[in-house]
């Protein structure tokens, strides 16, 4: 009987902390965790991976676009937010709280520990509101053009941004104003003592940040590629090419940005449901297969980028463009080197 309840406890503590679930309890005691030493396993190391490759991807997305003039474009200014987002989720909420958990969580850190629970639900729900405002943004622009290249100004653009960042920041200090005290000394990630107000906190915020940008960007991208086949029908007698394929060529950039979302979180969502509402009964294999799953939507931040860059035309061009010169350069420079210094000794 006491196993069978064990298992149970630690896995409730990791439903209804989605964002920061781990093997321990509620609120950590700083005689346990104050010896703890650096000691990474393999999730720790799985972690340590994924947080420098997201550092990495965001780092070069952003240089890319605040350091060339051509890519300045008011669409790329939300882009280039989430780019943002990447690099802060990575060196604030990756790195301490899941590669470097056996440093942050212990009587020392004990306020940064507790303050990673809220900022694991800031930058998540940051990253689905920057997917909303990205497919607004594309879709007012290819359904209502003369419209968006109106009310598309650096002022609109920034209250946007400045929404998507303020909105969440308000969501995510709920509980620690209402239902979830800090103690000093000890690492407190839920309130044993009000599980019901926890539970239909994190019920709320995790349908809010997942359904409505799905909502949103299947909305928007439908309505966007049914916009392009009406066209199609009727330029067909008509020599628009080139308009009918970057029609085409939107919707199918819209659509794999929509199913990259989905392979990425729609798995964790649906575990996550299910283990809540007992269609799934809690087991050690049940918290292994819940880490897979929160690595995989955890990667997101870093794989958007790398989506973008390749899907988005301006900046894939450039990229050819430099990976052209560049290469011309070397064989230039090769076939100099080789012509002026043949037999000089190194």
């Amino acid at each position: 009987m006491t196993s069978t309840k064990t298992v149970p406890n630690v896995t409730t503590l990791s439903i209804t902390q989605p964002w920061n679930a781990s093997n321990a309890n509620t609120s950590t005691s700083p005689s346990v965790v104050g010896s703890r030493s650096l000691d990474l396993n393999g999730q720790n190391i799985a972690w340590l991976v994924l947080a420098i490759f997201t550092l990495l991807t965001n780092c070069s997305f952003l240089f890319l676009i605040s350091c060339i003039k051509n890519l300045r474009k008011p669409s790329n200014s939300f882009i280039a937010s989430m780019a943002v987002l990447g690099i802060l989720w990575s060196a604030m909420y990756i790195f301490p709280r899941w590669a470097l958990s056996s440093i942050i969580n212990n009587s020392e850190n004990w306020f940064y520990c507790s303050l990673t629970a809220l900022l694991g639900i800031f930058f998540t729900i940051v990253i689905n509101l920057h997917l909303c405002l990205i497919s607004l943004d594309k879709y007012i622009a290819i359904i209502f053009p003369f419209f968006y290249l109106k009310h598309a100004t650096n002022y609109a653009i920034t209250i946007s941004i400045g929404v998507v960042w303020v909105l969440p920041l308000s969501i995510a200090i709920i509980p620690p104003l209402t239902f979830r005290n800090f103690s000093s000394g000890a690492c407190v990630l839920v309130n044993s003592d009000n599980l019901a107000a926890e539970e239909s906190y994190f019920i709320a915020v995790f349908s809010i940040l997942f359904f409505v940008p799905i909502i949103c960007m299947v909305f928007a991208y439908s309505h966007i590629f049914l916009i392009a086949n009406k066209q199609l029908k009727v330029l067909a007698d008509q020599d628009n090419s080139q308009h009918r394929f970057l029609n085409i060529k939107a919707a199918k950039y819209l659509s794999i940005i929509v199913g990259v979302f989905l392979i990425a979180w729609l798995p964790y969502v649906i575990f996550f449901f299910a283990i809540y509402v007992g269609a799934v009964r809690p087991n050690l294999e049940i918290i292994d297969a819940l880490f897979v799953l929160r690595f995989l939507a955890f990667s997101y931040p870093c794989i958007n980028p790398v989506m973008y860059g390749l899907l988005q035309s301006d900046l894939r061009k450039y990229i050819n463009k430099q990976m052209f010169f560049r290469n011309n350069r070397i064989e230039m420079l090769s076939t100099s080197q080789f012509g002026f210094s043949n037999g000089r000794p190194k």
